[in-house]
């Protein structure tokens, strides 16, 4: 779907950690139907490398040994339960292992990841905010219906009702319900997590199946009622024309997501973060084209906002990453940075943790800042005269 295209192509590891997240449950559940030490060496090889590959792999951990355990045989389930969780986290060890001997903290990305959260909570302001954090408890929901589609979302939202009404595939669902209750928790009730719509993505692939079984459950209610009926081209077994309406839907809501996702109004900025084809915004693309006709430039401080905007506004105006300063985050640093150091250029951006210190006018002038661009809220200010 729309969101799993944009992330797979942006962020180049979700589809690679889709793919060996998906082989290591599908052999989880081959394990569990028949225990062989074939299909429990797979099926560990798969989850190491689903960890290798993001972070979230590890989530998804107690579930799968929920699966495999077996109330039937509790000893001797849970003993591979607790060699499954060995075996699995061998990547971990090795990880956090050579970490350790080159940075001394054995998990140090990972916590350079979370304080990162953290401090774009902090500097942006509003994060901690009750309305802030009870957002995140619809944001979830809101990023499934749109990238997924309203029609698949509600077949897998009336698929799940089926089966948990009669307590079936209750595990499956909760591979779906398990990362949504961590980063609820981190970003609701901890209030240390920003959550984005590439966290909802690999959490929803587990929809899809009761997305069909939810279209199977449907179309078993309309043949009922096509059958107690005279046959009309209205009336028709479902199937004849059902699936192809639901395909049409989904295909037309992407293209409609897409549509409005080029505007410049507020609706554009919403959809634009589960569009599988999204432009830059207008304020951003005037960036990158005034860095584009600027290139021989010799330092580019650029801010930071709670989107990220500066990573695109770096990534394509095709300079290195080592002609941006991105550590500048208050008024004072700013300010004994140019006294002692040369930048041709500061970059502000929406929302961003400069531009909000740097809206009075006054500062302007004390600093000695010269705009030459400004537009949706991006600035660029030339500093050669500082």
């Amino acid at each position: 779907f729309s969101l799993h295209i944009k992330s797979s192509t942006i962020a180049a590891s979700e589809a690679v950690f889709v793919f060996f997240l998906l082989c290591a449950v599908y052999y989880v559940y081959r394990l569990k139907e028949r225990y062989c030490l074939m299909r429990f060496a797979i099926a560990c090889i798969f989850i190491n490398l689903a960890i290798a590959s993001r972070y979230t792999g590890l989530i998804y951990l107690p579930v799968l040994c929920f699966i495999l355990f077996d109330r039937q045989n509790i000893i001797r389930s849970l003993r591979r339960c607790v060699l499954f969780s060995v075996c699995s986290v061998i990547f971990v060890f090795i990880w956090g292992a050579l970490h350790y001997s080159m940075l001394g903290d054995a998990y140090y990305p990972l916590r350079f990841i979370l304080n990162e959260h953290l401090s774009v909570l902090n500097n942006v302001g509003g994060g901690a905010a009750i309305s802030s954090r009870l957002y995140y408890l619809i944001f979830w929901p809101a990023v499934v219906f749109l990238s997924l589609s309203p029609i698949t979302a509600g077949l897998a939202c009336y698929g799940v009702y089926d089966k948990s009404s009669i307590k079936k595939h209750l595990d499956f669902i909760l591979l779906f319900l398990m990362p949504y209750a961590v980063f609820i928790y981190k970003s609701v009730i901890r209030a240390d997590f920003f959550l984005m719509p590439r966290f909802v993505i690999d959490s929803t692939i587990f929809l899809v199946p009761f997305a069909v079984i939810g279209m199977r459950k449907l179309a078993g209610v309309k043949n009922k009622l096509a059958h107690q009926t005279v046959q009309t081209p209205l009336t028709l077994p479902y199937p004849q024309r059902g699936d192809g309406f639901i395909i049409s839907g989904v295909i037309l809501w992407s293209v409609f997501v897409i549509i409005l996702s080029q505007g410049d109004f507020a609706l554009s900025e919403k959809l634009r973060a589960v569009s599988p084809i999204s432009k830059l915004e207008s304020g951003q693309q005037a960036a990158v084209d005034f860095l584009k006709q600027n290139k021989h430039v010799n330092k580019i401080i650029i801010d930071h906002n709670k989107t990220w905007s500066e990573v695109e506004i770096m990534f394509y105006s095709l300079l290195s990453d080592n002609y941006f300063i991105r550590d500048i985050t208050n008024i004072q640093t700013l300010a004994d940075y140019l006294q002692d150091a040369k930048a041709d250029y500061l970059i502000l951006l929406p929302d961003g943790v400069l531009s909000k210190q740097l809206d009075n006018k006054q500062i302007y002038q004390q600093i000695g800042l010269s705009l030459v661009l400004g537009k949706g809220g991006y600035r660029i200010f030339n500093l050669s005269s500082t």
